[in-house]
């Protein structure tokens, strides 16, 4: 297993427990701050995931492009969840288009994972040709 793809792998576990410490601070009272920090932590992971693939597979593989639009719909959540961070109900329509927008993200990164364990060797072998075929700078 590549290093991209144990990040990819690790960046799913950690958006699992984005997911349940998101819920627990909703329904059952506790603090948000932990799902604030770890949403900045997961972020982190996420940016790092997204450099090494454009360095080992190019900014024109599709997995890098996945992992921009990752990104943007990451730092959509994060608008979304500081606009719902003041609510006093779950109930409120921004907390909710925060969940749905967490199933959207799950799909995307899920995505991102399984094509980090199929396409990146693919990738990196074009890219690695490519690479060598054109003169160096």
């Amino acid at each position: 297993m590549t290093p991209i793809q144990r990040l990819a792998n690790a960046l799913g576990g950690m958006l699992l427990i984005q997911v349940v410490l998101g819920g627990a601070a909703t329904l059952v009272g506790f603090p948000v701050d932990y799902h604030i920090v770890w949403g900045i932590l997961t972020f982190a992971v996420l940016l790092a995931l997204t450099a090494m693939s454009a360095r080992s597979l190019g900014t024109n593989s599709i997995i890098f492009k996945l992992s921009i639009a990752v990104v943007i719909d990451f730092v959509v959540q994060g608008i979304l969840g500081f606009v719902a961070l003041p609510t006093t109900s779950y109930m409120n329509d921004v907390v909710l288009i925060h969940l749905t927008n967490a199933f959207i993200l799950a799909v995307l990164a899920t995505t991102l994972i399984s094509f980090n364990r199929s396409l990146a060797p693919i990738e990196a072998s074009a890219h690695a040709a490519s690479t060598a075929a054109s003169p160096s700078k």
